[in-house]
């Protein structure tokens, strides 16, 4: 199965400081462990997660449901 990055940022600081202790437990549960993937120093930060297996992976359909909180998957077009 082709795995691709996830980038995963904050609409707004707001949605960052209500959500992002759930985004780091979404990730861990699905075995991507903080500290693992690169993340910038903006504030909000933008997590680059380097391998999801696809759209319809549990970390990145968890993530999606999480208001404030997007999940765009890079693919070989983007």
């Amino acid at each position: 199965m082709l795995h691709q990055p996830a980038i995963i940022r904050f609409e707004q600081p707001d949605a960052f400081e209500e959500h992002n202790d759930k985004v780091i437990e979404i990730l861990e549960e699905n075995g991507i462990p903080q500290g693992s993937y690169p993340a910038t120093r903006s504030f909000p930060p933008i997590y680059i997660v380097p391998e999801v297996e696809s759209e319809d992976h549990p970390s990145v359909s968890g993530l999606r449901v999480l208001p404030g909180v997007i999940v765009d998957i890079q693919t070989d077009d983007d």
